[in-house]
């Protein structure tokens, strides 16, 4: 560490706390360390470190603006750049470095913050500062660029701009190039020469992009073969010479450069703005930038908006702990990057390329456990959403669908997908206490004519799962289980997902605790039925229960087996010479209820044995060279679902761990791969950004052992959100009210949480005098005494002050 506003000082940049900023300290991160804008979800961009990124509405499939590339020599090309030429000297470099490689900058930083990036370099006595962000409720992004000079000699100056724009669609720009490559045309406003319009009729009549720059320029480019001419990006020939040609790209691609010429003095600086965004037309395109080119300033505003914006969402939930690095991952950076996996689900991001559908069903709906509280209205809507997108009549739900259209894709057979439409709509209603969601009418995806209400919906995603059961009594695996390389297809009538069966158990009890809650206890299940909807529901439990314990429990493990394959055998047993353990379903058993105590420390401790490091907890092990289920064999032993420490279903262990009462351990598994401690030993090796989640750590059957792949948008960052403040903090959403159940490490002796919860404000502290790890001797509210540990509900808008003995 270094003074006390710096965290966890690498050679690569350090937390500030006080700015609640990621700041990066070199040009030269091992990967690209990236950040999101467009916290709205519609207009939305990437940006990393070196300003690479690509800008879209809404769907960066079928939306996309400004191009990306995020694999092979590409990567992290191309993006906002920012060509300085000395025109003295005829030397050039890019304030961003990238792409002008050669021209290493002298002194380097950018910040990202929650919604915003700020990149300052300087080289030769010139100090560039280019601030990004989508300002709030505008489909603009705005790059704002100041230039100082620092030295001590005037100086001459041509600066070029740089966004290389898409043709049509994602794909089509990448995989039908003989039909994109003919409609790329960028034409000029005639009234207004700071503004170019990309009007390829693929758009028409979608939205018009733009380009502008907020001071009349100098020159301008819309052709990349003129822009370029005999060099490349790393050296284009415009910019060699210092001149624009004012081409008008006709075909090929689209590129927004303008050349803006200074002259500036020993101390001086200019500013301009570069804007980019979309509009329905030329007047409304004109009419969007107004705000930006009028010379009246409104970019710092704008920037404190985003800040505001951000920082009221955080202000949910905010902690002070003894572990600084689990501090500044819970109150700004784990929710950070739940907000941004509400938003773009698996979509893109620095790994994920943006050409599928944006959203997927179970993805989505887990993400929700990590966002609901700070925005339960939009938490309810995308959870409608969801279930009118992509569930079927017979109960079961499309495997993705289009943020776009609202429409679920033609993937579907997956045996897990519909069980989460019920898991977060008890979350939801946990957070809340809004049972009104469940009467809401929706469609279903393939009979747009049948509508049915939320419970109804829910209902028949149980029914599905209990009466799609294979030889042993389980649910089918069908394509998949949350384990995408488990499984031989949705036509698969053999394998069986003891996982599944623990979450159905799961879904059967919250649905029978909604069902009885939103005055359904006494309904029958149908007309000529006897039994009512919560009894059937408990039988499902019981059942379900009964059966995944007689027929998956494994004694010569002790552990649950993972499920059968597609002709009927175990795996996940000891009897297998690989794989012979799967961490899923041993949290599962008891996050759901399904073993009792014995068993679920055993299955917990076969975990510790087994499959945990001090690097995270492998999914599996040992890793396989044929798999016994599915095509998970695809990856080399120790990557990803092969034996991987596939960090999604890591959280799960910590939650199992603290329901157990064993809060050392559930902490060290939690600290395994928080990313500020993961990174710390060795950041260049890790790799990945230490200031979010990744979906993996390469196992230790890998050649890469430890090193992270995946970050930002994966269900790691809302399953360890949930584990760190529900479980090992223990302040949890339940029926009646906020539950306060800490399980902490021994020497944990005091913390202090702030927390909404439908609609007042707690602030609890909590003491443990005795060092135990869990249980609660008494709980004040306001001075008064409450009876066991669930606070009560006001709903007025004020503050109430929490005790807490730990006890």
């Amino acid at each position: 560490m270094g003074d006390a506003r710096r965290l966890s000082e690498t050679p690569f940049g350090y937390f500030d706390l006080d700015s609640r900023e990621y700041v990066i300290t070199t040009h030269a991160t091992p990967t690209p360390w990236i950040n999101y804008l467009g916290l709205e979800g519609e207009l939305c961009a990437i940006v990393s470190a070196t300003g690479g990124g690509p800008t879209w509405l809404k769907d960066p499939l079928e939306r996309r603006i400004t191009r990306y590339f995020q694999v092979g020599s590409s990567r992290d090309r191309p993006g906002r750049w920012l060509y300085v030429r000395d025109n003295e000297a005829g030397e050039f470099w890019s304030a961003t470095w990238q792409p002008v490689i050669p021209a290493r900058p002298d002194a380097y930083e950018c910040r990202h913050g929650p919604g915003y990036t700020r990149i300052t370099s300087r080289r030769r006595d010139i100090r560039t500062r280019l601030t990004h962000l989508i300002p709030l409720g505008t489909s603009v992004e705005v790059q704002r660029v100041t230039v100082e000079n620092t030295g001590s000699a005037p100086r001459r100056l041509s600066l070029f701009t740089y966004r290389e724009f898409v043709n049509g669609t994602a794909a089509n720009d990448l995989t039908n190039v003989q039909y994109s490559g003919h409609i790329a045309t960028v034409d000029p406003d005639p009234d207004d020469g700071r503004i170019l319009y990309l009007t390829t009729p693929q758009q028409r009549p979608g939205p018009l992009p733009f380009c502008a720059v907020s001071r009349p320029p100098d020159g301008f480019d819309t052709k990349l073969a003129t822009f370029i001419g005999d060099g490349s990006v790393e050296a284009p020939q415009a910019v060699r010479e210092g001149v624009s040609h004012g081409s008008l790209a006709g075909q090929d691609t689209a590129v927004g450069v303008f050349r803006l010429d200074l002259e500036l003095a020993p101390g001086q600086s200019e500013t301009f703005d570069l804007v980019v965004g979309v509009a329905a037309d030329r007047a409304a395109g004109r009419q969007a930038l107004e705000p930006w080119l009028d010379g009246d300033d409104r970019v710092p505003d704008a920037i404190e908006e985003v800040k505001a914006h951000a920082a009221e969402l955080l202000a949910t939930l905010q902690c002070e702990v003894p572990d600084p690095h689990m501090q500044v991952m819970v109150n700004t950076w784990n929710a950070y990057q739940c907000w941004v996996n509400f938003l773009f689900s698996r979509s893109i991001s620095g790994y994920a390329l943006g050409l599928r559908r944006s959203m997927g069903t179970r993805d989505s709906l887990q993400d929700l456990l990590g966002y609901m509280h700070m925005a339960p209205r939009r938490a309810r809507a995308r959870l409608i959403e969801i279930i009118r997108a992509t569930q079927l009549c017979d109960g079961s739900c499309r495997h993705q669908y289009s943020a776009l259209t609202g429409e679920g894709s033609e993937e579907a057979g997956y045996s897990d997908d519909h069980l989460w439409t019920v898991l977060a709509a008890a979350a939801y209603v946990k957070e809340t206490g809004d049972l009104s969601v469940l009467d809401e009418e929706i469609s279903y995806s393939d009979d747009r004519t049948l509508s049915e209400d939320v419970f109804g919906h829910l209902l028949r995603a149980v029914r599905y799962s209990f009466d799609d059961r294979g030889a042993h009594g389980l649910p089918r695996l069908r394509a998949a289980d949350w384990n995408d390389t488990i499984g031989d297809g949705p036509d698969d009538e053999v394998s069986e997902s003891v996982l599944v069966g623990m979450m159905l158990v799961q879904a059967a009890r919250d649905l029978g605790e909604l069902a009885e809650r939103s005055s359904r206890g006494g309904t029958p299940l149908e007309e000529e039925s006897e039994a009512t909807v919560p009894e059937y529901l408990r039988q499902v439990a019981e059942t379900m229960t009964e059966t995944i314990n007689r027929e998956a429990w494994v004694e010569g493990g002790p552990w649950y087996a993972r499920g059968t394959d597609a002709e009927g055998r175990w795996f996940g047993v000891p009897e297998r010479e690989e794989g012979k353990i799967f961490l899923e379903p041993q949290p599962w058993s008891v996050l759901a209820g399904v073993a009792e105590e014995e068993r679920a420390r055993q299955a917990m401790d076969s975990v510790q044995r087994m499959l945990a490091t001090e690097m995270g907890i492998h999914i599996l092990t040992p890793a396989c060279s044929v798999a016994p289920s599915g095509n998970f064999h695809a990856f080399p032993k120790g990557a990803k679902e092969n034996g991987g420490i596939f960090c999604h279903p890591n959280p799960w262990a910590v939650c199992a761990e603290a329901m157990l009462g064993r809060g050392g351990r559930a902490y060290r598994y939690y600290r395994a791969i928080l990313p500020p401690s993961a990174s710390e030993a060795d950041p260049a090796h890790y790799a990945a950004e230490p200031y979010v989640y990744g979906q993996i750590r390469y196992g230790r059957e890998h050649r890469e052992y430890g090193k992270v792949s995946g970050t930002w948008l994966t269900g790691t960052a809302a399953w360890n959100y949930v584990a760190a403040t529900q479980y090992i903090l223990g302040v949890r959403p339940d029926w009646d009210g906020l539950r306060i159940d800490p399980c902490l490490p021994a020497d944990w002796r005091e913390l202090h949480l702030t927390r909404r919860h439908r609609g007042a404000t707690y602030r609890i502290h909590i003491t443990n005098p005795d060092a135990i790890c869990r249980g609660v001797r008494s709980v004040t509210c306001d001075g008064e005494p409450v009876e066991g540990n669930v606070l009560p509900v006001f709903n007025d808008g004020a503050e109430h002050r929490v005790e807490v003995v730990m006890g």
